[in-house]
This record gives structure tokens, C-alpha cells and sequence, in this order.
């Protein structure tokens, strides 16, 4: 079950150099104006790790995914855009399967004294 760092970096390499450039563009004029964008000064020498980390320490994983989307869908990358919101269910759903089953294996007293 891959990170959401390693989701958005697998999915931000599949574009060539023009389109990753566009896509910096986007996201440091940020047309979404609920979130405030990354100065492009800190995006225009960019490779995609230090884009992925941006995101993620700018808008936390959820919305670093939300965003990657919508900007893809902006270029009309709409496949690689439903892949990475797939993938991100996914992975989301495994998460919370995992999370339950250890509440039903640890009693709750049994997890405080672990965390101790």
C-alpha cells in the first residue's frame, strides 16, 4: 500500500518536462482559490520530490491528492487524474480496514499500556 508522497510521485512522473512545467504553473498561480498557492520561486527549479514534499507540508496528504487531481483534470489528464483519486481510495480504504481490525484485536487498555 504505497504512500500518498509515493502515489503523487509516481503519478507527477508520468508527465514529460512541458507538462510538469505547466503543472508547477498551475499550482503556484493555484486557480483554486480556496487554497493559497506555493510561491513559484520555490517551485520553478523543482523536480517532482521536491514538489511531492511542497504539497504535502503545504496542504497535508488528503489535499495534495485533491488538488493533483483537480490540476490534472485542468490539463485534461483525466485517466491520470482518476488513477491517482482510485489509488488514493484505495490505499485509504486499506488504511481504515487496518486501523479497525487492530481495535478489535488490542482492547483499548491493552493499546494505552503498548503506547506508554
Amino acid at each position: 500500500m504505497p504512500s500518498v508522497p509515493d502515489l503523487l510521485l509516481a503519478t507527477l512522473e508520468m508527465l514529460n518536462a512541458e507538462e510538469f512545467k505547466r503543472f508547477l504553473s498551475h499550482l503556484a498561480h493555484c486557480l483554486l482559490s480556496i487554497f493559497p498557492p506555493i510561491p513559484w520561486n520555490q517551485l520553478e527549479n523543482a523536480d517532482t520530490k521536491v514538489t511531492v514534499d511542497k504539497m504535502v507540508q503545504s496542504y497535508g496528504p488528503e489535499y495534495a491528492v485533491k488538488i493533483t487531481v483537480v490540476i490534472l483534470k485542468m490539463m485534461k489528464w483525466f485517466d491520470l487524474a482518476e488513477k491517482l483519486r482510485n489509488n488514493y481510495r484505495l490505499g485509504n480504504t486499506a488504511r481504515q480496514n487496518n486501523l479497525c481490525i487492530m481495535r478489535t484485536l488490542l482492547p483499548a487498555s491493552n493499546i494505552w499500556h503498548r503506547m506508554s
